[in-house]
């Protein structure tokens, strides 16, 4: 059963198209399977089952498992409905939602849990039948990737890969349409390609594999470390090597690998064993490179390198505040030296 409202006209990439604002019955709506924001757990759910569709229920499911749900939840049912409209497509006696999946499902509860009819319909814009699929994807894009909730990394770049290789969407196309810079897409679309054709074809879509994309970005923004890696004759099937035997334990020690890399030991360590052992003969050639603190002091030996007679002065000034924290320094440096020289 659905109630109309008359119909209008809405811009949709350019295109003028008539939508029909309408009430229409949950019992009618399905939800999208492809929807974007779900691809995280549908794709850890098929690798692990084998099973090559993701049906209402498991959609459901992982709905509920959205950061903002219960939130959302909360005020859809005190304000006894949601504000905006979903966007759905009619298919085969049924609608189809492109954006408010998340809003039907707490519809369905909200009427098994609340004494109403407030949420037996939900508004909709109802979209043409014959709209095509690059229509379809322009609204994904401007609610998902331009909406207010931050969603999954994993899921963000899969949708951001998809919309430019095979939709073909220009860069500068979805950076003006999301929240996103031109670099920052790049680098999502580059780390899911290495992730999804490199990695995937020696290792397989296994549900543990797919949670490591954040190990492919941490990669793909560290220019230098590519650029010595190419300098070794290095490449990004070595880092996928490295990432599926294990050899770096967490995304985090990404950032230290270029560091392991520079150093002949370190590095030959790297590759016959781990990332964890590497770093501890590193911390033992080179600590500046290894640890934070030192890292912290070589960098702090370099700008006193720097101090200018005009800051020497100041320093030195009985009536200057950055004496303060000069002397600070210097008494913390003698009091560890008398520490560790007993």
């Amino acid at each position: 059963m659905k109630e109309k409202f008359g119909s209008i006209v809405v811009p949709i990439e350019g295109k003028k198209i008539i939508v029909s604002p309408t009430k229409v019955n949950i019992d009618d709506i399905l939800f999208d399977e492809l929807n974007p924001r779900i691809s995280l757990m549908r794709d850890s759910y098929i690798s692990e089952t084998k099973k090559g569709e993701f049906d209402q229920k498991m959609i459901e499911f992982a709905l509920k498992a959205q950061p903002s749900f219960s939130e959302l939840k909360e005020s859809i049912r005190n304000n006894k409905g949601a504000l905006v409209p979903i966007w759905v497509y009619p298919k085969s006696g049924k609608y189809i939602v492109i954006e408010g999946n998340t809003r039907l499902l707490i519809y369905k509860m909200l009427r098994e849990e609340e004494d109403t009819t407030d949420f037996d319909s939900i508004n909709c814009f109802i979209l043409p039948q014959e709209i095509e699929e690059e229509d379809k994807d322009f609204i994904r894009l401007t609610s998902h990737l331009n909406g207010h909730t931050d969603w999954d990394k994993y899921e963000q770049a899969k949708y951001l890969y998809n919309l430019y290789n095979v939709h073909k969407y220009p860069i500068k196309q979805l950076a003006k349409k999301t929240k996103l810079s031109p670099e920052e897409i790049r680098q999502d679309i580059e780390s899911f390609e290495i992730m999804s054709t490199q990695f995937y074809e020696d290792y397989g879509q296994d549900k543990a594999f797919i949670h490591r994309f954040s190990y492919f970005k941490e990669f793909v923004k560290d220019k230098k470390l590519r650029n010595l890696m190419e300098d070794l004759k290095l490449d990004s099937k070595d880092f996928c090597e490295w990432v599926g035997e294990r050899k770096i334990e967490k995304a985090a020690d990404v950032r230290k690998l270029r560091q392991v890399l520079e150093t002949d030991k370190s590095r030959e360590m790297f590759l016959k064993k781990d990332l964890d052992r590497a770093i501890e003969i590193l911390r033992d050639l080179v600590p500046e490179k290894a640890d934070k603190l030192y890292t912290l002091m070589q960098h702090l030996t370099e700008m006193l390198d720097e101090v200018s007679f005009q800051d020497a002065t100041e320093v030195f000034s009985s009536d200057n505040p950055k004496r303060k924290i000069f002397l600070e320094l210097q008494n913390k440096m003698c009091d560890i030296s008398q520490k560790f020289s007993k």
